[in-house]
């Protein structure tokens, strides 16, 4: 009889960590142990940190477990809590009906219920409401007090240009803003531009010439200039703004505004003198542009690496204004000179380019065939320093399991107090987490690096032949989305010259062709990541 394969699951910020005590590496511990013991074993380990579980889909390791267990790889899920999975109740009865759709079980180690029955059904629905009625408590309190702070003319934290927070006198977690003079400058540089006429291009620009740079030390870009300029704190303000994702205005009714207690750094009329002129400029006729532009974050600048975006210019020919459409650095463009140069292509240039290559490869089957056999090549070249590396990190990452024992040992024998444990142990769970990350990436590329060897030429012939034939019948409009979809990224030259085309085929794209294609001699089991270059 096979031994059955178990996923361990575990999911913990650092302040969760820090309030409960019992570290992550201690609960995998724990639950692995329990799986050896009971003779099983122990599939793979999926561990999130530091992220919150209020949305599956920002959590990596989640979605890598998903797909293992859609691939049959293990038996069962086991995590600590019902809510290291989830505290959203919809989102965990969604998780656990997608595992039981891959035949996979689920079990929480502390909590006594079984999913495959009944009972064990309702009392997983309960312990996930009352996870989900916690978390939501939690917030709306948090919600109250952050807007009675307000109303008091108090700070509700955050780092900001200008200003610091000092704790009020005698008051535990009350703040109010300090005025720190050199930032201070900067403000009301930025706003003295602003109401003289100056745009946010331009005042970034020339901000980021005087060696400025904001809070966290990058160049100051279009929407950092915009966000100070928007600012009601700097007038001697404090907003409290209740806006919901939904919400597309900054409206009267979603933003509240209290007199603060702090200085102010611009005066009230410079304040009301930028808004007007804010109101002004959004409510003044806009621009249209007619056009798509097919590369949009498709091209790299050469110089930065940065995705090159749309960018358009109008000169006198001829005594005639003439438009001139082209792909510029979107570094340059968000954050002016200082960040990059603009390394401007043509639009006509480029897309005629990338047009003509897709379709004269689209046709070439011999070519296509060069490109599958050369990516196999590389693959099977890389494998092996891969393996050797793979050893010296489990060789590694055994070597620290050894001294947690020690230090486990000491702690309990009293050799060492609870504060020394907890520093080392910590320490320790660095040291493995960054081995683990390391093993997982590659293992990853060991997986991709086979995958490619069993690749059919036949097959990838298909999805190209299929992309071609939807390419030619697209409108403007669909090509665009076509080429975001088989496009990883275009290199550029120095010289300003497309040098590669990178093709991706990932499993979205794959089911697109595939089911587009009206063959019937599709293999639609075949779905791998792989990487071609044009």
């Amino acid at each position: 009889m096979s031994l059955a394969k178990k996923a361990i699951y575990a999911r913990v910020s650092t302040q969760e960590q820090a309030d409960e005590g019992f570290s992550i590496e201690s609960q995998i511990d724990v639950i692995s142990k329990s799986i050896i013991q009971n003779g099983d074993i122990v599939y793979d380990i999926y561990i999130d940190r530091g992220i919150s579980g209020k949305a599956m889909d920002n959590r990596p390791e989640l979605q890598r477990m998903l797909s293992d267990a859609k691939h049959s790889r293990f038996d069962e899920v086991i995590v600590w809590k019902v809510n290291r999975l989830g505290r959203n109740h919809l989102e965990l009865l969604k998780i656990v009906q997608q595992l039981e759709r891959y035949n996979v079980d689920f079990r929480s180690h502390t909590e006594p219920f079984d999913t495959t029955t009944p009972t064990g059904k309702l009392m997983f629905s309960m312990i996930a409401s009352i996870g989900q009625f916690e978390r939501e408590t939690i917030v709306e309190n948090v919600k109250a007090g952050m807007k009675q702070r307000a109303s008091q003319g108090l700070f509700n934290g955050g780092r900001m240009l200008g200003y610091y927070s000092e704790k009020v006198a005698d008051e535990r977690i009350k703040s109010k803003l300090v005025i720190i003079p050199e930032e201070a400058d900067i403000v009301r540089m930025i706003f003295d531009m602003y109401i003289n006429g100056f745009g946010f291009k331009k005042i970034s620009n020339k901000i980021n010439d005087f060696g400025f740079r904001t809070i966290n030390g990058n160049l100051f870009s279009i929407y950092a200039v915009r966000d100070i300029v928007m600012n009601p704190t700097y007038a001697g303000f404090i907003r409290y703004n209740n806006r919901t994702k939904n919400r597309k205005n900054n409206d009267a009714e979603s933003a509240h505004i209290y007199k603060g207690q702090h200085d102010p750094i611009i005066t009230e009329e410079i304040w009301n003198q930028a808004q007007a002129i804010m109101q002004s400029r959004a409510h003044g006729p806009r621009k249209v542009h007619k056009g798509v532009f097919l590369l949009t974050g498709l091209l790299k600048c050469p110089e930065c690496g940065s995705s090159m975006v749309a960018g358009r210019s109008t000169h006198k020919r001829n005594g005639k204004k003439v438009m001139y459409h082209y792909y510029q650095c979107s570094r340059y463009k968000n954050y002016g000179r200082n960040a990059c140069k603009p390394n401007s292509i043509r639009q006509e240039y480029a897309e005629k380019y990338v047009v003509d290559k897709l379709n004269k490869f689209t046709v070439n089957d011999e070519f296509i065939e060069r490109v599958i056999s050369k990516l196999n090549s590389q693959s099977k070249t890389k494998s092996e320093p891969l393996f050797h590396k793979l050893t010296d990190l489990e060789r590694s990452k055994s070597k620290c399991d050894v001294k947690r024992e020690r230090i486990l040992d000491l702690y309990e024998s009293g050799d060492i107090d609870k504060v020394v444990f907890r520093e080392r142990i910590n320490r320790f769970e660095e040291d493995v987490d960054r081995i683990n990350t390391q093993i997982k990436e590659i293992k990853k590329e060991l997986e991709e690096s086979k995958a490619l060897d069993q690749i059919p030429t036949e097959y990838v012939k298909l999805m190209i032949h299929s992309f071609s034939k939807i390419f030619k019948v697209s409108n403007r409009d669909q090509r665009k989305v076509l080429l975001n979809l088989i496009i990883d990224k275009i290199t550029v030259g120095s010289n300003k010259k497309i040098n590669e085309i990178v093709l991706h085929f990932d499993e979205n794209t794959q089911k697109y062709l595939v089911e587009e294609d009206s063959t019937d001699n599709v293999e639609s089991s075949i779905f791998m990541h792989f990487k071609l270059t044009i």
